[in-house]
């Protein structure tokens, strides 16, 4: 997996609390608009062995934006026109992404909300 993918995710960085039996602990983390969008990115790169993350990114994508497109969908919005605007690769894997996720989860309409370049 080629780590160059991450820098969509590094945008708008935020932090949160990780709790635990030892305590709790302050990290940086992405937003999770961008982390979920990143997740249809990175199931366009996965293939052959990689099948089942592939799964686990679409699982992921769907439940990380159910909310978002509810409560704050311009946020979600906002960093769809930053990935999609990265180049042909970006938008060629994100594209793939994109249609597998409208099929494991019609009920969020992610091609309504989603646009691709030339879409109306």
């Amino acid at each position: 997996m080629r780590l160059n993918f991450l820098s969509a995710s590094l945008v708008n960085v935020q932090q949160t609390v990780l709790f635990s039996a030892e305590g709790a602990v302050v990290v940086n983390g992405p937003h999770p608009a961008r982390y979920a969008l990143r997740k249809l990115l990175v199931y366009g790169e996965r293939s052959g062995g990689f099948a089942a993350k592939s799964n686990n990114d679409l699982v992921r994508t769907g439940c990380l934006l159910s909310l978002p497109k509810e409560r704050r969908p311009w946020e979600v919005e906002e960093a769809w026109a930053d990935l999609i605007g990265r180049g042909k690769s970006w938008l060629t894997r994100t594209k793939q992404g994109l249609q597998a996720a409208d099929k494991a989860f019609p009920e969020l309409t992610l091609r309504d909300w989603l646009k691709l370049p030339g879409e109306q």
